[in-house]
């Protein structure tokens, strides 16, 4: 795919956005590029710009925040809103935290990081059950608290936080509360009481795996084709659509113009009450992860 000659484009700004609890805008709907390397990143970042995304969201561990500085400035360096992530292996303590920080932003290359998550509650290393999970927990924390004091990044998070690890947070001292919680949130497994405590302590929640993973169970359950017949649209804008209707923000990952553009009908549509019902029923069904379960963690 042929770059967009996007030079001096602000698409954060034209992107639909809510505001962070520090007064903060970021974007509704973003891409994901978990898994997307080479041709395919290619693909997704492209794409989305060219539909107007204001938001990428990576992370270290994909591997892939170099590629995606490398095709930004080929597009011209339009201004967008770039989400990354401390890996597990690096919260070893605020010196580690913070050299993979600059690690990041040196990829990436930017002087100023949007948004940097905590991209889980444990550590490697460390047993699921082991309390050094909580204490590496609000160390690393209090680096990237100390991060934000310095202007180096703009809002700070956390992913995967259950309302347990949220709580630690707040009881072991931590000054700032997170400004987003990223975790996985689809109709087969969410978690409804994170949504009454995110409210409570100003965190915007955003959904990653929207769509499924791997078989597509997601996109094929007849509930989700039902009602994807009934407003005349896709079924991932269906299941994407729900997420927003409760709150959430999303970041589909896509390597397809086509779907990006599909998935940007999400602002062109309203479910109802009792097709969000049934949407939020399909969990009773047994909950399934595409991705790890943070329940496990200390």
């Amino acid at each position: 795919m042929a770059a967009p000659g996007l030079a001096g484009t602000d698409l954060l700004a034209s992107a639909k956005c809510h505001t962070l609890h520090n007064g903060v805008s970021m974007p509704l709907l973003g891409l994901g590029t978990w898994r997307l390397h080479g041709n395919k990143l290619r693909g997704g970042v492209f794409g989305a710009l060219q539909e107007q995304y204001g938001l990428i969201d990576t992370a270290s561990v994909y591997e892939n925040e170099a590629e995606i500085r490398e095709l930004l400035k080929e597009a011209g360096n339009p201004r967008v809103f770039l989400t990354s992530k401390l890996q597990p292996k690096d919260a070893q303590g605020t010196e580690a935290v913070l050299r993979a920080f600059d690690g990041t932003i040196q990829r990436l290359g930017v002087d100023q990081l949007d948004l940097y998550l905590i991209h889980w509650p444990g550590s490697s290393g460390v047993d699921t059950s082991d309390p050094e999970n909580r204490r590496r927990r609000i160390e690393s924390w209090r680096a990237l608290e100390q991060l934000y004091e310095q202007k180096k990044v703009r809002a700070i998070g956390v992913s995967n936080f259950m309302v347990t690890h949220l709580e630690n947070l707040m009881e072991d001292g931590a000054k700032i509360m997170p400004m987003v919680n990223q975790i996985e949130w689809h109709p087969m497994c969410w978690v409804p009481e994170l949504i009454p405590f995110a409210k409570k302590h100003n965190i915007t929640l955003q959904a990653y795996s929207s769509l499924g993973s791997g078989e597509n169970r997601l996109l094929e359950h007849p509930v989700v084709k039902e009602i994807a017949k009934e407003i005349q649209q896709p079924p991932s804008v269906v299941l994407l659509r729900w997420a927003l209707q409760q709150g959430l923000l999303v970041i589909p990952c896509s390597t397809s113009q086509e779907h990006l553009r599909e998935n940007a009908r999400i602002f062109d549509v309203q479910l109802s009450d009792d097709q969000m019902n049934k949407l939020s029923s399909i969990h009773e069904e047994g909950q399934h992860r595409f991705c790890w379960n943070p329940h496990k963690i200390a």
